[in-house]
C-alpha cells in the first residue's frame, strides 16, 4: 500500500452532519474519499502501479475501471456516431473530445 494511501481518517460536523474522509496525502493533491478503498485506488494514479493489464494491447491500467473502459477500443462496438461527419466512436467520451476539436468543430457540421 502506499504512503499516500495510509492517511487516518479526518471527521468533520457541518450543520449536525458528521462526514469521514480519507486525504489523499499526494503533495499538492488535495482530494478527499469517503471509503478508503476509493483512496487506495486513487494512489496509485500518482505512481507507476499499474497491474490492471489488457489482454489484447497490453497496455496496463492503475485501476480496474479504467481498463474496462480501455479494453471496449478491441471490441469492434462503436455505437457512437457523429452526425456532421458519421465517423464512429467506442465510447462517448471519444465522440465528445473528437466534437470539441477545433478542427473538427466546422467540418463536422451536419452540411457541410
Amino acid at each position: 500500500m502506499s504512503i499516500y494511501a495510509s492517511a487516518a481518517p479526518i471527521t468533520t460536523t457541518i450543520n449536525n452532519q458528521t462526514q469521514t474522509v480519507y486525504p489523499c496525502l499526494f503533495p499538492n493533491c488535495g482530494k478527499t474519499f469517503a471509503r478508503l478503498y476509493n483512496l487506495k485506488s486513487h494512489s496509485r494514479t500518482h505512481t507507476d502501479d499499474r497491474p490492471f493489464m489488457c489482454q489484447v494491447c497490453q497496455a496496463a491500467f492503475s485501476r480496474n475501471h479504467d481498463l474496462k473502459r480501455h479494453v471496449k477500443i478491441h471490441d469492434g462496438d462503436k455505437p457512437f456516431r457523429c452526425m456532421g461527419c458519421n465517423k464512429s466512436f467506442s465510447r462517448l467520451d471519444a465522440l465528445k473530445r473528437h466534437k470539441s476539436n477545433q478542427r473538427n468543430k466546422t467540418a463536422c457540421l451536419p452540411g457541410t
